[in-house]
């Protein structure tokens, strides 16, 4: 084989959170492959996602083949374009940006180790973090991170579990990120009616917390979502409604 591939299952966060030697070899192997950069690797967390990987892999690897052919044969090839995928920062409502995020000494030490390309051990270091403080922004950071994997069944559940430790400590516009989130991964499975639900909902929790500003990012996505799906008159309405409420912070 001219190339190899090596795709890695994931396991439930809480054995990340305490490895036994199976996995911490699994781990130590995964960690050997991001600092040597010499086979590609990549995760899956469901058979769809396993199976879609193995046939991009392919295809990838077959238009190469073919178009070493074309070019020893003297034939050009134009180079074929990945078809484009919804946008993975779809629904983040804009109060997760405020300052109490960036200052946190958690999330920035995270994302040092995005920068260094330590992803195994920022998902182990996300993990160890928000098991024992349920602490809301690791919550979102390890989700964020999910959905930059391509993990979107881990991704989904993280993001259920930050909604509901959210609304029992009753920080609405945190469940509302959530909840966003969650929208976005049901807009990038093209499936607009919980798409629509999951965004009606954090909207409605931006209302009872009084955050204007992510009601009215909401309401933009629901216009965008809706004209999407071809419903005008509907998107209209979202949009004259997100519009009324720039007036109340300057914007």
């Amino acid at each position: 084989m001219r190339e190899m591939v090596v795709l890695f299952k994931t396991v439930d966060p809480r054995q990340l959170s305490d490895p036994g030697p199976q996995l911490s070899a699994v781990l130590d192997f995964k960690k050997k492959l991001e600092k040597e950069k010499t086979l590609l690797f990549e995760t899956f967390d469901s058979t769809e996602v396993f199976s879609e990987k193995i046939r991009k892999h392919l295809a990838k690897w077959t238009r190469d083949h073919e178009k070493e052919i074309s070019s020893k044969a003297g034939l050009a090839i134009k180079e074929m374009k990945p078809a484009k995928k919804e946008d993975e920062s779809v629904y983040s409502v804009v109060d997760i940006e405020d300052a109490e995020q960036k200052e946190d000494p958690f999330v920035q030490r995270i994302e040092k180790i995005y920068e260094n390309g330590n992803l195994t051990d920022a998902e182990a270091q996300l993990v160890g973090e928000i098991m024992p403080r349920k602490s809301l922004p690791a919550f979102y950071e390890y989700g964020l991170f999910l959905l930059k994997s391509e993990r979107l069944v881990d991704a989904f559940s993280i993001f259920q579990e930050m909604h509901k430790l959210a609304l029992t400590g009753d920080e609405l516009s945190w469940a509302a990120t959530a909840m966003a989130k969650i929208g976005g991964i049901y807009r990038m499975q093209n499936d607009f009616d919980k798409c629509q639900n999951a965004l009606n909902e954090a909207l409605e929790l931006n209302k009872k917390a009084k955050n204007e500003k992510a009601e009215m990012f909401v309401e933009i996505w629901l216009g965008d979502l809706l004209l999407k799906f071809k419903r005008p008159a509907k998107a209209l309405e979202a949009y004259n409604n997100a519009f009324a409420l720039t007036s109340d912070f300057g914007n």
